[in-house]
């Protein structure tokens, strides 16, 4: 007869009542823990990362599953993946550092000379009192695949990463909501490489500069990788770079802010950027360049649009620099607003400017100059097909308010822009010199003089340009010209209106020349085509050669030309159909310090009633 053995089951009654009783406290009838970290070579389970590693050789692959708590330092190349589909975003696979203010560390740490690629993890927790990288503290050559470094803080640098001299690679992988007390809410990068790709840097925080990423004497380069909503209490919400390269293609770089100062998209710093399909969108900074913030440093922009940007100067860009030089092309500088000084959508300080294909349009100087574009400084400011439109500033410049600068305009038209305040619906220029070819300023208004163009104490030229349809009500409706010279070729002054003199063109102390142009259609108190004085400094001398003023109207006198004092020469020209009321003269008015001179030119079919042969022809 078979006897059943009553051993097994009286030990395991003995030692429970011994567990009961306390005198085997060793003994657990638990299931022994389960490991977070497989390896893949030798198929061994670790509870944390850290033994793992540890237990490693160079070159294994460390597999994690579910939560693994605590941090760890990489010495050896390695790769630690989540177990996850190959191209999925990682979800349950995360690096807890589960750090704090009392237990500070970083989650992980990889040490110089080693290469370590992470995937299909999530890294959080990690908390840095006294050093660099709440999340990932590299000084290695680090590849990130499908992570989400989040919610991490250092009191240092680099909330997120924190890269000193080392590599770093994002591809398909994002830094959102960490923070840091210094600089890089989520990224910090010194004498080292960052590249990413397609991972978004968003929601960031640092204390100081650089909300999102912050870079010093490296490179950043970011591909299909936004970075927005990220903020800084001091420079750069987004990005600040300085000593470097900084490149960003098809990047946008939208709703960042600066809280209290400048830069609230980008902010560079002896630097070069290069910014390919990659807006620069709703940036905002406290203090100067709403969407970039340049202090000598250079900007190529190449189809990316500036828009709907918020600074107190620049509201789109901000540039000073004496070497480096902003350009744009195909890139739309839209709806910025400088809110208490100048430059709506440009500020640019001794900063050579470029536009290509790029429309100003639609920014606002609230509270000063130029609405569109403030430039300052011996630089050359040049556009080339690009319009300057409905812009606004309530001081001078409307469109465009440029001082001691060689300004260039080629096929770019400034109309519909307005100075609510002052002087130069669309263009404002003192000193310097001005070049407008084949670029018609039209529909352009100012309270002050120069509805279309206000200039002072430069040189101006204009080749194949319509002045149209501006007003002011001061005077020089079209263009208002003072101590400076002036020449119009093959241009036409056409339907301009002025509340005060010189309904077309309001010259005074200065040389103005118009060779094979026409003045027609203008309308102002005194002088609806033109009106010529001097000053104190200067002779007002106005020379017609080859042209005509025609059909202009003088509300008082001087319907095609008041001549107050100073001189109008007229070579083989023709002033004709210009009107005045009685004794206004309804061709030329010429007070008692005025002269006309006649070179085979036709003064005819002027209107006006009982006008003294002296004082009107």
């Amino acid at each position: 007869m078979h006897r059943r053995s009553f051993l097994p089951a009286l030990a395991l009654g003995v030692l429970a009542v011994l567990a009961v009783s306390g005198i085997v406290s060793s003994v657990s009838l638990a299931s022994p823990p389960v490991g977070c970290v497989t390896n893949a070579r030798t198929r061994i389970n670790y509870v944390t990362l850290a033994d793992a590693v540890r237990a490693a050789r160079a070159g294994d692959v460390l597999k994690v599953s579910g939560v693994c708590v605590g941090d760890t330092a990489v010495d050896k190349t390695l790769t630690i993946e989540g177990v996850s589909h190959e191209f999925a975003p990682p979800t349950g696979n995360v690096l807890d550092g589960a750090n704090n203010l009392a237990e500070p560390g970083s989650v992980l740490t990889i040490e110089p000379g080693v290469t370590v690629t992470l995937s299909h993890l999530v890294i959080t927790s990690g908390f840095t009192t006294e050093s660099c990288g709440g999340g990932i503290f590299n000084r290695g050559l680090l590849t990130l695949k499908y992570v989400n470094v989040t919610r991490n803080h250092s009191s240092e640098q680099g909330g997120g990463i924190c890269n000193l001299a080392g590599s770093v690679m994002l591809a398909n992988s994002s830094v959102n909501e960490n923070d840091a007390a210094t600089d890089g809410g989520g990224i910090y990068n010194s004498r080292g490489h960052i590249i990413l790709s397609t991972s978004p840097v968003t929601a960031n925080f640092v204390e100081s500069d650089g909300g999102g990423i912050y870079t010093e004497y490296g490179s950043a380069l970011l591909t299909q990788s936004p970075v927005s909503r990220n903020r800084s209490t001091a420079g750069g919400g987004g990005i600040y770079a300085q000593f470097g390269l900084v490149s960003l293609s098809g990047s946008p770089v939208s709703r960042n802010r600066s809280i209290e100062s400048v830069g609230g998209g980008i902010f560079i710093e002896e630097v070069g950027i290069v910014l390919s399909a990659s807006p620069l969108q709703g940036n905002e900074a406290s203090g100067d360049g709403g969407g970039l913030y340049s202090e000598n440093g250079s900007a190529t922009i190449t189809n990316s649009a500036v828009t709907g940007n918020t600074a107190s100067t620049g509201g789109g860009i901000f540039a000073e620099s004496s070497t480096g030089a902003i350009a744009l092309s195909t890139s739309p500088v839209r709806s910025n607003v400088a809110t208490s000084s100048e430059g709506g959508g440009i500020y640019a300080l001794q900063s050579p400017l470029t536009l290509l294909n790029s429309e100003v349009s639609e920014n606002t100087s609230k509270e000063s100059q130029g609405g569109g574009i403030y430039f300052l400084g011996g630089g050359a400011l040049a556009l080339h097909y690009s319009p300057v439109t409905r812009n606004r500033a309530a001081k001078a410049g409307g469109g465009i308010f440029a001082e001691n600068a060689t300004l260039k305009l080629q096929v770019s038209a400034i109309s519909a822009n307005e100075s609510w305040h002052e002087e130069g619906g669309g263009l404002f220029s003192d000193g310097g010199s001005s070049t407008l070819m084949d670029s018609p300023v039209t529909a352009n208004r100012a309270q002050g003089s120069g509805g279309g163009i206000f200039s002072e104490a430069g040189a101006t030229t204009l080749v194949g340009s319509l002045i149209k349809g501006n007003t002011t009500r001061g005077s020089g409706g079209g263009i208002f010209n003072e101590t400076g010279s002036y020449s119009l070729s093959s241009s036409a002054v056409t339907e301009n209106t002025a509340s005060e003199e010189g309904g077309g063109i309001y010259n005074n102390g200065a040389l103005f020349t118009l060779i094979s142009s026409r003045v027609t259609g203008n309308k102002a108190v005194d002088g609806g085509g033109v009106y010529n004085t001097s000053n104190q400094a200067e002779e007002g001398f106005l020379a017609l050669k080859y042209s005509a003023v025609e059909g202009n109207r003088a509300t008082s006198r001087g319907g095609g030309i008041f001549i107050n004092e100073g001189t109008v020469a007229a070579t083989s020209s023709n002033v004709a159909k210009n009107s005045a009321p009685s004794g206004g003269g309804g061709g030329v008015f010429i007070a008692e310090e005025g002269i006309l001179t006649n070179i085979a030119s036709s003064i005819a079919l002027n209107k006006e009633e009982n006008c003294q042969p002296v004082s009107c022809v």
